[in-house]
């Protein structure tokens, strides 16, 4: 940053010396994470994680080691080497946790209470390892700001990037996770990879339109931005609409498409050549080795194309040794008595220990994931206007050739663009959105939202399960889906959803009796009934307790629902009292 810089030096010219000075990105990845920061009076200059030599890399292993006690030793690839300095019976106790992001994929549900498996299989609370991740990052980031400015921790703003397809509950998770590690709830806002990727990615549409500055962008430009990460592809699709602010043209989705299912695949390959058994033993007694030769693999993926004829790995002594050990023969033994479909495709060259097989076997590697891609791609296009041209490819496994190959042979009309150092693009925009709020100004609903109300009950039509009978002696419908936003709805940012429901206390029974909201969202576009059934489920509930004295006769309830940028805001007001209620939820 050039010298020390002053607290007042850096609010010259900020309105409000109170307003954030300072944003700093957090880009916590499947298999690689760090973060980035900029000062308001330089935005545009965003440092990473190696500015300092805070982190050897812009990004580090997603890889944490703790004590045997549960307290923090190590992050990234001091963890990796700290835990290969430990001997056998200190590995045992300690705790080590690699690309343990995608947990929070691959569970329906997720609380802080929700434990995670190290690579011992010993479990541990997954909140306190995602906090530990966060509370060394942030620590990172803190010390350069002490080394160089007198900045105070409240003039940062944090920015905590998570993918669009995640679940409520996972979202939950993380804003817990960070406010475990120190960061103040009010400073912390959670912002989605591909709606990061594509802040930062908009310098290129810039270019591509002769465009001066953002906000010249053309009104009505669409594109769509694919960010193809280690565990998971997020792809959206865009529109400008004046001044820079975006229109969201199809929701994000995607799925576990990520670069790491190519490593699973190999990885079974190398199951089938050497056994499980075998290489487990060599990934548990030789760690170090293990991740040269997984580096190594990498490599050779983010060069693959799909012309090249053969692939070749160089394979440690140790694994050639544990396999003699284990199963009493060499490896050129086990590739004579092979008859899978890798027979006659691989070779072993015994001089130089070199593995080789053909370009068809790594295609083979990718064809999960990229069919996956393009299946999500191929529907995302289909539901966006004719006129969308151009597609934004980001994240690190979107720089493999072979991939970009195949999105290329399939979608060849589009202006397919891959940004410059595409891995740090959703790091970079997480740090550009903590300047510009309110980025996302209109989205399509996602699901259909309405709360759960009681009517009369129609003998005709309604469900027997759902008769209830009143204090009065009348029969009612319990759980009736009243409707207030329709999936595929447009919703405009700070737009208020009001709707009003009276109730009638007069019966003693009631008087004192607490009155619930809920909010129900469906798959269906219009449900009749708050159930499974309708692919319902309950987002959240308010619980009203009366006043000391009874409710009043009749009871009116306001309900407000306001759309933030990537969340409701929820208020039910007693109009009689004017006490209000507050939550959130996020899209």
């Amino acid at each position: 940053m050039g010298g020390h810089v002053s607290r007042n030096e850096l609010a010259r010219g900020v309105k409000d010396t109170e307003s954030v000075l300072v944003v700093v990105g957090i880009d916590f990845g499947t298999s690689n994470t760090g973060y980035a920061f900029s000062l308001v009076r330089n935005q545009s200059q965003i440092h990473t994680g190696r500015y300092k030599n805070k982190l050897q890399t812009d990004r580090e292993p997603t890889t944490v080691l703790l004590k045997p006690d549960g307290s923090f030793d190590s992050f990234g690839f001091e963890a990796l080497e700290n835990y290969c300095k430990l001997s056998e019976s200190e590995q045992n106790e300690y705790y080590l946790f690699r690309a343990f992001k995608m947990e929070l994929h691959n569970k329906p549900f997720f609380s802080k209470d929700t434990k995670i498996k190290d690579i011992h299989k010993k479990e541990f609370p997954a909140c306190r390892v995602f906090s530990y991740v966060i509370e060394y990052l942030k620590s990172l980031a803190l010390s350069v700001m002490r080394e160089e400015t007198d900045l105070k921790e409240t003039d940062i703003f944090w920015m905590l990037s998570i993918p669009a397809i995640w679940s409520q509950s996972a979202r939950h998770f993380m804003r817990k996770a960070a406010t475990d590690a120190g960061i103040n709830e009010n400073k912390i806002r959670l912002v989605l990879e591909p709606e990061a990727a594509s802040m930062y990615c908009r310098e290129r549409l810039m270019i591509a339109t002769n465009s001066a500055s953002i906000d010249q962008l053309p009104v009505g430009y669409k594109y769509i931005l694919a960010d193809l990460g280690g565990g998971t592809a997020d792809i959206c699709a865009h529109e400008i609409i004046g001044n820079g602010k975006l229109r969201e043209l199809y929701r994000a989705s995607g799925g576990d498409y990520g670069g790491n299912k190519v490593d699973l695949e190999f990885y079974k390959f190398m199951i089938n050549l050497v056994g499980g058994p075998v290489l487990t033993l060599f990934e548990e007694n030789h760690m170090l080795l293990y991740l040269d030769f997984l580096k190594e693999f990498e490599t050779k993926k983010k060069a693959f194309k799909a012309d090249d004829q053969v692939i070749s790995l160089k394979l440690e002594n140790a694994l050639l040794e544990i396999l003699k050990s284990e199963t009493g023969e060499t490896l050129d033994q086990t590739l004579s008595q092979m008859t899978s479909r890798y027979k006659e495709k691989v070779k072993f060259k015994s001089v130089d220990h070199r593995l080789e097989f053909n370009g068809e076997i790594m295609a083979g590697f990718f064809k999960s994931s990229v069919d996956g891609i393009i299946e999500s791609l191929n529907k995302v296009i289909k539901k966006c206007p004719v006129d969308v041209e151009t597609l934004l490819l980001v994240g690190g496994f979107a720089e493999s050739p072979y991939l970009r190959e195949k999105i290329k042979a399939k979608f060849g009309n589009l202006n397919i663009l891959l940004e410059q150092d595409s891995r740090l693009a959703v790091m970079k925009g997480a740090v550009l959105l903590g300047y510009n709020p309110k980025n996302i100004v209109e989205r399509k609903a996602g699901y259909t939202y309405g709360y759960s109300e009681i009517r009369d009950f129609d003998r005709q039509t309604d469900p027997k399960e759902l008769k209830i009978k009143g204090d009065d002696g009348k029969e009612y419908c319990d759980a009736h889906f009243k409707r207030v936003i329709e999936k595929g709805q447009i919703l405009k940012y700070n737009e208020k959803i009001e709707t009003s429901v009276n109730e009638n206390r007069r019966n003693r029974a009631l008087k004192h009796r607490s009155v619930t909201i809920e909010l129900w969202q469906s798959e269906h576009r219009d449900p009749k009934y708050c159930r499974e059934e309708e692919k319902c489920s309950r987002v959240t509930e308010i619980v009203m307790n009366p006043p000391e004295d009874g409710w009043p006769d009749r009871l009116k309830i306001i309900r407000i629902l306001e759309i933030k940028e990537t969340e409701f805001k929820i208020t039910v007001k007693n109009a009689t009292t004017g006490e209000e209620y507050k939550t959130e939820h996020t899209f």
